[in-house]
């Protein structure tokens, strides 16, 4: 178990750090105690640490930036699309006139940011726990109505994604929702 110096759990947070020790003694488990991480821009709310709750907070105004330099790294959101209706979709994509690859935001590993238009990095099929960006494509995509738009010409392996497309956000670029991304503007 990894956890904050601060961490609290429980009823009323009764629970601390000591109480997780002790829990972890006697159940045979390890809990290693980190350091809290200063966070470049104290905030009066939210605490001079960065945080979940901090970073879920950048990602819900759409500051992808905060959230990366919080992080250490891009925001990566992993889309599966191992399930029939993504599969569907992707063969709509394929098969269709339409520039955009609409990807439910329904099977999401982690946070998506607010709605509006990114730059992005996106890899398809990546290996389990790969973090290298070799087979990586820079573009802009769009989140509205919770469906993000990938240009299938800027990507266009996306179409014969089978497992998984990950997206490591980089910056909004606009606020702006996409045209065609709900089916209304």
């Amino acid at each position: 178990i990894v956890t904050g110096e601060n961490y609290r759990f429980g009823y009323k947070a009764a629970g601390d750090v000591a109480a997780l020790k002790e829990f972890g003694a006697k159940n045979d488990a390890k809990v290693d105690v980190v350091e809290l991480v200063p966070a470049a821009r104290p905030d009066a709310t939210l605490g001079d640490q960065v945080s979940s709750t901090r970073i879920r907070a950048a990602l819900m105004r759409g500051d992808v930036k905060s959230a990366n330099d919080m992080l250490g790294r891009e925001h990566r959101l992993v889309c599966d699309v191992s399930g029939a209706a993504a599969q569907n979709s992707l063969r709509v994509a394929l098969a269709g006139d339409g520039e955009d690859v609409l990807l439910s935001l329904e099977n999401v590993e982690n946070v998506p940011p607010m709605d509006g238009q990114y730059r992005v990095r996106i890899i398809v099929d990546p290996e389990s726990g790969d973090t290298s960006l070799k087979n990586a494509k820079d573009t802009t995509v769009s989140l509205s109505y919770g469906r993000v738009a990938v240009n299938k010409y800027d990507v266009f392996d996306i179409q014969f994604a089978r497992n998984a497309v990950a997206i490591d956000f980089i910056d909004r670029s606009s606020k702006s929702y996409a045209n065609g991304v709900s089916g209304r503007w």
